[in-house]
């Protein structure tokens, strides 16, 4: 599955190039893109460079003699020195961003499954202001190995 991790990471890496968003040293910069878990939950405010990030997280699969299934899930963060309607509008925009990655499916050997179920906030919908975050939910087929 490493491969299409990476082969998610690069397509990402290629929609965000020149996509500016704010970040809390006060400036701009295009998200990180990166592999693996979850940035740590810390007390007080994340650092400075962890703002904006996107994490691609493998999260499961399946394989019968027939196919292989995988789930991969697109966690997004970003800040704002904004109100509130700013931080929707910036994580509005990184969603749509993100989603474009659906516009072609082949992740060769592995198709992505349609639709690519998303959803802002934590599991409960909750922004905790200035941080807006985003998790894109994406199945795969495998059917090369038969």
């Amino acid at each position: 599955m490493i491969e299409l991790l990476t082969a998610i990471q690069t397509k990402l890496v290629a929609i965000l190039a020149g996509q500016e968003f704010s970040n809390p040293a006060g400036g701009v910069s295009v998200p990180n893109v990166k592999i693996g878990g979850l940035y740590p939950k810390r007390s007080g405010e994340p650092a400075d460079e962890d703002f904006p990030w996107v994490v691609v997280l493998p999260m499961g699969g399946s394989k019968d003699p027939r196919e292989g299934r995988g789930t991969v899930q697109i966690v997004a963060g970003i800040w704002t020195d904004g109100d509130v309607l700013e931080g929707f509008t910036s994580i509005d925009r990184m969603t749509e961003l993100l989603l474009t990655i659906s516009e072609d499916r082949g992740f060769s050997p592995y198709r992505l499954s349609l639709p690519v179920p998303w959803q802002l906030g934590d599991k409960d919908g909750q922004h905790p202001h200035p941080y807006y975050l985003v998790t894109i939910s994406l199945s795969f087929v495998r059917t090369d190995f038969c």
